[in-house]
């Protein structure tokens, strides 16, 4: 799974959309678009901001959120099982 796909699954979720996660984050609607498109990929701190808003809204722990957003990533082959 891309990260764009994660963020959007993550967001269906919470039942929130990426309006939503554009005013939480600080981002601007069109990088949440194409994040979740897959036509770019987010720096490391917004994957970061990305995870705080997803684990406040989901009641989730920031670290495991955040570490199951970085397995979208091949340049992050870590599970959470390692």
């Amino acid at each position: 799974m891309n990260y764009g796909s994660w963020v959007i699954s993550k967001l269906l979720i919470a039942d929130k959309s990426q309006s939503w996660l554009a005013r939480e984050s600080g981002y601007v609607q069109g990088s949440i678009s194409n994040w979740a498109r897959g036509t770019s990929n987010p720096r490391p701190d917004a994957i970061i901001i990305i995870a705080e808003c997803l684990a406040k809204v989901l009641s989730v722990n920031f670290i495991e959120i955040l570490l199951e957003s970085l397995q979208c990533f091949e340049e992050y082959p870590m599970g959470l099982d390692d």
